[in-house]
């Protein structure tokens, strides 16, 4: 008999090569190979001993593979059950012992922390993998077996990071005949089958991992011992189901005096349906009188029908007699209108005439007044020639008076000699002065050098402290904006209302609280009544309406006053809301007429509003229905820069721009005004109740920081921007120094070159003659002049006679004009009567036409009408022959004589009457009952007795049942409790120990005394027994125990397979050896049928050899 475990074969085929190799342990793909022994008596001593009869139990492990399951990448586990009930498996600290324990649990549904390795399922996937996938095949022979599957069950769960998945299959069949069958995917099939199988997944007995080991060895508490015992024994969930079949019971013994409340309704039903048989007779008295009248309303319409014709009749012959009447008046009116229209002709042709004669003289005066403006620009022209040549004798005076001045100055200069020394030492200090501003152009050519660096550096320092100073700005803006928003959020998480302002949830409560104060309760604020229909129109139209949305709509005055008061009294701190009055009965505005056409959406129609005052301060002050929303800015210049839409006051973005628009036709001013601010609305956006304030808090701490960070770069731009202008200061202090030098030597040296000229002109008399023939022929020119001025004034002067002249004849010609157009006026008058009687005939006319066209039109209707009056006396024919199917009453004949018929209506209002008296007495009678239907209630009435006192029998034995199992549960529990306590004296006893065991449930505490033997120091030789709790015990002597402890329970408890997961870590070697021994002979001889899986860290060698044994060792750790 051998176990194994299957793993990839390249790793396999690695290691049998390379058996002394070491390798290093990672959490990889594979964890390495698995080595397999079997220790078995019959394999070591070659013997055939018979196998040992053992009853089968459904539920046990038969195999387990892994796949990317916490440091597995693929692990195959077979557990031979036919021949082995006790498995031990072993490996050192990191092989993925516990990795296997936990999928066990985990694969057949349990929960991820309660395997102590993770907090979800999805924690136990390999990492670097996307998923992991556990497959279980448990047993289905022997006891317990489900028939539904067969020999065996594989339990698949394949686990993802956001959910897991389950697959039922069924195997049948072995070798090449073997295959599965997929059964469920459910998840409650699968906790069915551990039902079924007695498999408790949350029973920390059944389930002991390293961690529980450890904690249950290291602290056996009372208290918690107690805790593992009911836990395991399922005590206390007895308990509860007892007490849950008691509330069963007493809901039952609650639905029988139900029941038996309902039967004497029932009795009292049927003394009701015996009394309802007696009514009938009243309502077919009732049905009686209404059937007469039914005969009589059959012949109604007939009679109605026929007077109907008779009117209708009279009504058509009165209207064609009127229309013959309209005829004749609208022949007469037609021949006044043609008098008229000759008239009309008449004078539209004196209209011509003096038309004609209106259009020469206009033609006449169009060309007087073309002259009079070509003389007018003559004039004009001879004023600018004028003053050209007035400019021209200033400049020849100017000339004539600087020649007189040279002359004089010439004739005064007469010593030559003394001109040509003082020309050469002006010259010397022509050349030392150049020599010096060669010097000085040098130097501030350096110093303009020098200045535009420094220049430089204070634009650069200047401008890096201007960008910190707007970066600062613009973080303390965003500070206070992130400050603002989270105190909004804050306090709008509290009341959404406060948004508008903190005090006006106070204002509002006060208000409401004071309503009869008020003439009319105040609506406020405006925003709270207004619901956006569409959500990205909120920035838009909260920019559009700002200033209305915070305010409050008062009545009158008085409504206001009383406010004021109010608030002044309740201590209301704060500005208080602005007050906008209106009456508060002013019909709805219809603004149909005011709103631009439907292509265009308002703020009117994308704002829902809750109150028609509010609606119509909206109207009133921001003009809702002619603002025009926009979806971008670049929009908004298109549209309102020459294409603005009829009606349309303004338009909004929905990033806040607003437009001012101008038509087609020209009419109204563009202007466009961007918004500076993000678009974030606040008084109309919807509230978040999941807002990130501590985001929010972390943002606004961030950006603190950056703001104290921006002061110290503004600290350091400001002395580098100072330094910069103290530097660039003394630089232009150097410069215009060395400049103003310059600028005075350039002076000297002009002046002395001035000096040098006059010095140097020729001193000869042909200099003076030149000059005296130049200021002659000035004298002329200037004569000359004078000439043409008087000629132009001669000129100018006849032009405006001219003028004068044309002006007489363009006024006798417009009086001429005025007389024509007056005469014309006076036709058109005399035309526009006529007009107007030509109009009063049309009038008149098409109003006889029209009435003629409505009395055609309603004697035709009446034709109409006669035809269906006709179809309807038919109708009504047929119908009154139906009343030979019913029986006369004895006071008519038949046909009757109609002036007997009483009136239609009253006849049909009787008739109603009649029936809704039938109805209610039917009503109140409810459906009639027969005598069949009066048996079958009395029959149901019987059989529901029946199950009342079926249910009552069975009731009373369930609460007999109760009792008897109350009266006999603490004697289980004492029984239990005792196999318990022996079956612990038991286990130690094999190493010599007296164990006892006291369950106290007053305390809820389990004490356990320990007697050990320890030897006596003086005679070294004796022993004695030495009673001790755990407290007392060694560290192997407790594990020692608390294996006793653990496998007592097992022996108590039923359960298919049991796990133990380093149960021996605080024992030494003896008491590790007495435990295996233990748990191996429990196992194999006691449990037979059960399966039991222990895993350990330690080495397996001292287990020796048995029977129905297993044994694993997982790989070592390589480095």
């Amino acid at each position: 008999m051998s176990g194994e475990m299957e793993v990839d074969a390249d790793i396999e085929n690695h290691h049998a090569h390379n058996s002394d190799r070491k390798r290093p342990h990672k959490n990889g793909e594979l964890n390495g190979a698995v080595k397999v022994r079997r220790i078995s008596i019959n394999s070591a001593t070659g013997a055939s001993e018979p196998k040992r009869a053992y009853t089968e139990v459904s539920g046990r492990i038969a195999g387990v593979e892994l796949e990317n399951f916490m440091c597995h990448g693929h692990l195959k586990v077979d557990f031979e059950t036919s021949d082995n009930n006790c498995f031990y498996i072993g490996g050192p600290n990191g092989s993925g012992k516990s990795a296997l324990f936990a999928s066990l649990n985990i694969g057949l549904g349990g929960r991820g922390n309660n395997n102590d390795r993770g907090n979800s399922v999805k924690s136990y996937i390999k990492e670097g993998r996307s998923k992991a996938k556990i497959r279980l095949i448990l047993t289905n022979t022997g006891l317990g077996s489900h028939p539904d599957y067969g020999d065996y069950i594989v339990v698949e769960r394949t686990i993802t990071p956001s959910a897991s998945t389950y697959a039922l299959k069924s195997i049948k069949g072995l070798g090449r005949n073997r295959h599965e069958v997929l059964v469920s995917k459910k998840k409650t099939d699968l906790d069915q089958l551990l039902v079924r199988y007695g498999i408790q997944l949350n029973n920390p007995i059944f389930w002991m991992s390293q961690d529980r080991s450890r904690h249950f060895l290291h602290q056996m508490k009372p208290d918690r011992l107690y805790q593992i015992f009911m836990c395991a024994t399922e005590l206390e969930h007895t308990k509860a189901c007892y007490e849950q079949c008691a509330v069963i019971v007493s809901s039952i013994e609650s639905m029988c005096r139900s029941m038996k409340g309902e039967f004497e309704r029932q009795k009292r039903r049927y003394q009701t349906m015996v009394e309802e048989r007696r009514r009938l007779r009243g309502i077919q008295d009732m049905r009686n009188q209404q059937s007469t009248i039914g005969w009589m309303l059959l012949w109604c319409p007939l009679r109605d029908v026929l007077e109907k014709i008779q009117i209708l009749e009279k009504k058509r012959e009165k209207f064609l007699e009127e229309s013959e009447h309209l005829q004749k008046r609208i022949q007469e009116t037609a021949a006044k209108k043609d008098e008229f229209i000759l008239e009309a002709s008449s004078v539209r042709q004196k209209i011509n005439e003096e038309g004609d004669i209106l259009q020469a003289l206009k033609g006449k005066m169009r060309l007087k007044e073309s002259k009079i403006r070509d003389l007018q620009s003559e004039i004009s022209n001879q004023d600018s020639k004028r003053r050209g040549m007035e400019r021209s004798r200033g400049s020849f005076e100017q000339r004539k008076q600087r020649i007189i001045e040279q002359i004089a100055k010439f004739e005064e200069e007469s010593q030559c000699e003394k001109r040509k020394e003082e020309a050469a030492a002006t010259q010397v200090k022509m050349e030392k002065i150049t020599n010096k501003e060669t010097e000085l152009v040098e130097r501030l050519r350096l110093a303009q050098q020098q200045r535009d660096e420094l220049q430089r550096l204070h634009e650069q320092a200047v401008s890096d402290q201007n960008e910190a100073v707007r970066e600062s700005r613009k973080v303390s803006t965003q500070v206070n904006e992130l400050e603002q928003e989270l105190h909004r959020s804050e306090i709008t998480a509290k009341n959404a209302v406060m948004r508008f302002g903190e005090n006006i949830p106070k204002i509002l409560e006060i208000m409401n609280a004071n309503a009869d104060k008020f003439e009319h309760v105040p609506r406020g604020p405006i925003g709270m009544y207004m619901k956006l229909r569409d959500r990205k129109w909120t920035f838009a139209v909260e920019e559009a309406t700002r200033r209305l949305l915070t305010s409050f709509v008062f009545h009158s005055k008085r409504d206001h006053q009383t406010f004021e008061r109010m608030m002044r009294a309740n201590r209301v701190t704060g500005a208080l809301p602005n007050a906008i009055f209106t009456r508060f009965t002013t019909p709805p505005h219809d603004v149909r007429a005011n709103e631009p056409s439907s292509e265009w959406e308002t703020i009117l129609q994308v704002v829902e509003i809750t109150d028609n005052v509010v609606r119509n301060v909206l109207i009133d002050m921001a003009s809702v229905e002619g603002t025009v929303l926009l979806n971008s800015d670049q929009d908004a210049r298109r549209i309102m820069d020459g294409m603005c839409p009829d009606k349309c006051v303004r338009a909004y973005t929905t990033t806040g721009g607003m437009a001012m628009g101008r038509n087609r036709r020209g009419e109204g001013f563009y202007r466009f005004y961007a918004c500076r601010t993000p678009p974030r609305a606040v008084l109309l956006s919807e509230q978040d109740a999941s807002v990130d304030s501590s985001a929010m808090k972390a943002e606004l701490k961030r950006l603190q920081d950056k703001s104290k960070g921006m002061q110290e770069r503004i600290k350091k731009a400001t002395a580098e921007a100072a330094q910069a202008q103290r530097e660039l200061g003394k630089a232009l202090q150097s410069y215009s120094a060395i400049e103003t030098d310059l600028n005075r030597l350039r002076s000297q040296y002009r002046s002395l070159e001035r000096r040098l000229e006059q010095l140097e002109m020729d001193d000869d008399m042909s200099v003076v003659e030149n000059m005296r023939k130049s200021l002659d022929e000035l004298n002329i020119q200037i004569a000359e002049l004078e000439e043409e001025f008087l000629k132009l004034d001669e000129e100018t002067s006849q032009k405006q006679s001219e003028i004068r002249q044309i002006n007489e004849e363009l006024k006798e010609i417009k009086a001429d004009f005025a007389e024509a157009k007056k005469r014309v006026t006076e036709l058109e008058n005399e035309e526009e009567d006529i007009r107007a009687k030509i109009r009063g005939v049309d009038t008149a006319v098409d109003a006889d036409r029209t009435r003629q066209d409505r009395l055609r039109e309603s004697i035709l209707k009446m034709d109409a009408s006669h035809k269906e009056l006709e179809e309807e006396k038919a109708t009504a024919e047929e119908r009154a022959k139906r009343s030979e199917e019913l029986p006369t009453p004895p006071s008519m004949t038949n046909p009757p004589d109609m002036d007997q018929l009483g009136d239609t209506a009253e006849l049909d209002e009787q008739y109603k009457t009649l029936t809704m008296k039938i109805h209610s007495a039917e009503k109140i009678m409810g459906n009639v009952v027969t005598a069949e239907q009066l048996q079958e209630f009395k029959d149901n009435y019987e059989r529901m007795k029946k199950h009342y006192l079926v249910l009552k029998g069975l009731n009373k034995k369930l609460s007999e049942c109760i009792r008897i199992r109350n009266e006999k549960f603490p004697i289980m529990c004492h029984a239990i409790t005792m196999r318990l306590k022996m079956t612990f004296q038991r286990l130690m006893a094999t190493r010599s120990y007296h164990g006892n065991l006291l369950v106290d449930r007053q305390k809820g505490v389990i004490n356990i005394s320990v007697a050990t033997h320890q030897k006596d120091d003086d005679s070294q030789a004796a022993a004695k027994s030495v009673v001790q709790d755990l407290r007392g015990l060694s560290g192997g002597e407790r594990s020692f125990t608390t294996a006793c402890f653990i496998m007592a329970l097992w022996e108590i408890m039923e359960a298919p397979f049991r796990c133990m997961d380093e149960f021996d870590v605080f024992m030494d070697m003896i008491n590790r050896r007495v435990v295996m021994d233990l748990l191996v002979n429990l196992a194999t001889e006691q449990y037979s049928h059960n399966q039991f899986i222990f895993f350990t860290p330690q080495g397996i060698k001292e287990l020796g050899e048995r029977d129905r044994v297993q044994v694993f060792e997982m790989p070592k750790v390589r480095e």
